[in-house]
């Protein structure tokens, strides 16, 4: 059994080993505290982490429907400038064509007032030959007479006339 000399010590030592004993047990729950604190921070940036990965893939989605549609923008530019540089030419041919045509329509009313022209100096000759036969198919005074008159009301339009 230890001497009484020694007991105040080890009283002092045990007070002081129980004393440490809180201590440590206080860090204990200190530290018990962080690692639950950084146990959530971890869940947290594990979180973010797939947020993150999930933005990523959005904004690479993005980046490739982008591509896409300025490669489509750039094919519906090509074909653009190739339908207005068609519509150009087609605006040319038409202009070109409407001024055919006025020259065609202009060509076109010269030849129909030649036509009428033409028709009625046939028209005109023919009146003279049919005259000209029923004058030179007779000798006798009244028929010839008859004649005259006849072509008179017939050409001229006249119905009275007068032979001397």
């Amino acid at each position: 059994m230890p001497d009484e000399t020694s007991r105040p010590y080890v009283l002092k030592l045990r007070n002081e080993l129980h004393r440490y004993a809180q201590d440590l047990l206080r860090e204990n729950e200190k530290l018990r505290a962080v690692t639950a604190s950084l146990e959530s921070d971890r869940r947290q940036l594990e979180l973010e982490l797939l947020q993150a990965r999930d933005a990523a893939e959005l904004r690479d989605d993005s980046r490739r429907n982008v591509e896409i549609l300025e490669k489509e923008m750039l094919r519906m530019a090509a074909e653009l400038a190739t339908a207005r540089d068609e519509r150009d030419r087609y605006n040319c041919e038409l202009t070109t064509l409407r001024d055919n045509l006025s020259s065609i329509e202009s060509e076109n009313r010269k030849y129909v007032e030649l036509y009428q022209e033409i028709e009625q100096h046939s028209s005109n000759l023919a009146n003279l030959y049919v005259s000209s036969y029923q004058l030179h198919s007779t000798v006798a005074r009244e028929e010839v007479l008859g004649r005259i008159l006849e072509i008179v009301i017939n050409l001229i339009g006249s119905e009275e006339v007068g032979i001397f």
